[in-house]
């Protein structure tokens, strides 16, 4: 992030790149709104993702997001988890390992799916045994599981502030109106308000069950919202964890038991064996032990599906079948053209999903075009010639560049109101 805020967002190539992803993920997003100031970088490249995304949305194509700064990422640590596999024969480096705790969860699973020696991997999946089964209830027994995500906290600083749900008791077309009214994304807001009913009915679900079924295992959540859960409700976070580790001790002991029976390619080294295996076939070759390793790991250490994800996905798409459904009324016609509107990431969710709607489309289409003439008028105010005119709406067309690309960024906020959360 400090390189691309001093160098790298200059350079073409970064710029065709971040122009054809249609910006970065929500993640990335946030981290560069935390680090951003007036006349920053975001300015500048949003420029071209904005042209980029506003050609996507007025023709019928379902777009290609990505997110370059989550390749780097998952490249450098690939990098390093496997230099630390390779070296982990070290009995230095093996005593140090075991002293920092091993790795989290998440990276567990990561170097599984990656791949390495096999004297490694099992000295990866002992340590993460060791450190979940002593792990103490509470945060370490959270970072054990989860990690250390600095996104994780600035996720909870937007929530602290979040805009109060929509009243469902009122009529459909009211509540349809009255979501039209923040500038922000309504389909964003949706998600945002049907994660914390979720996670209000889990802790609900929990306090009953200790009291009157204390047999009844909660569900497992994804690494994610069970950082989200420990931010919304403290107390309901510790059951999820413990049965989190439940799960990832059994999945751990079965991969010690598959692990054991694996060998590396002999004397000749892992890396010399993947690009000249010896030959007769009696070494176990590394080929072979990658996908045994990876077999193993989906059927002893799945991950189960998340019923927050399941929760907020299924808010999204009847929000979106919703509004196909009145989109032909004028006074919805007329709010959808009034207010914010759909983020660029819903609009083409609903695309791929069969459900485009005609309205939606064609005001992401105006808003894009009307951010995107902010931007550049942003621009040519910072050269020193221009100077002296008057800044107004454009000083802030970067943050709600951003919310108009993806309104998950912001977790149902408008642009002010996130850059404030964010910064303050």
């Amino acid at each position: 992030m400090r390189w691309f805020r001093t160098e790298k967002h200059a350079e073409p190539s970064t710029r065709h790149r971040l122009a054809a992803d249609l910006g970065v993920c929500p993640a990335h997003f946030r981290a560069l709104v935390a680090g951003e100031g007036p006349g920053g970088p975001l300015t500048d490249v949003l420029i071209g993702v904005a042209a980029a995304a506003a050609a996507v949305v007025a023709t019928t194509s379902p777009g290609t997001p990505g997110c370059h700064a989550c390749v780097d990422r998952q490249a450098a640590v690939n990098r390093e988890l496997a230099s630390l596999l390779g070296l982990l024969t070290v009995a230095e480096v093996a005593v140090a390992f075991v002293e920092a705790g091993g790795l989290c969860q998440r990276h567990v699973r990561t170097v599984l799916a990656a791949g390495g020696p096999a004297s490694g991997l099992r000295a990866v999946v002992e340590v993460a045994r060791v450190r979940a089964e002593e792990a103490d209830d509470g945060t370490p027994l959270l970072t054990a599981l989860v990690g250390r995500e600095a996104d994780a906290r600035r996720r909870a600083r937007l929530r602290a502030h979040r805009p109060p749900p929509v009243d469902v008791g009122q009529p459909l077309l009211a509540q349809v109106l009255a979501e039209f009214e923040p500038m922000a994304c309504p389909v964003c807001r949706a998600r945002e308000d049907g994660l914390a009913a979720y996670l209000d009915h889990f802790g609900a679900e929990l306090a009953r069950t200790d009291t009157a079924r204390a047999g009844v295992e909660p569900p497992v959540l994804c690494a994610t919202h069970l950082e989200d859960l420990a931010a919304h409700e403290r107390s309901a976070v510790l059951p999820a964890a413990r049965a989190a580790r439940r799960g990832l001790l059994e999945g751990l002991a079965g991969l010690e038991a598959v692990l054991t029976g694996l060998r590396d390619p002999g004397p000749r080294g892992w890396w010399t064996a993947l690009t000249a295996p010896p030959s007769g076939g009696r070494r176990l070759q590394p080929g072979r032990v990658l996908h045994q390793v990876r077999d193993a790991a989906a059927r002893v250490l799945p991950e189960p599906p998340c019923p927050a994800c399941r929760a907020v996905d299924r808010v999204e798409l009847r929000r979106q079948q919703r509004l196909a459904a009145l989109q032909d009324d004028p006074r919805v016609h007329a709010a959808v053209q009034r207010a914010h509107g759909w983020c660029v990431a819903h609009v083409l969710g609903a695309r791929r999903r069969g459900v485009p709607i005609t309205v939606v489309e064609r005001t992401a289409a105006t808003r894009l075009a009307a951010v995107g003439w902010e931007l550049e008028e942003a621009r040519r105010h910072e050269d020193v010639v221009w100077r002296h005119e008057p800044i107004g709406s454009e000083a802030m067309a970067w943050a709600r560049a951003v919310v108009l690309l993806d309104g998950r960024s912001a977790l149902g906020h408008d642009a002010v109101a996130m850059r404030a959360a964010l910064k303050g």
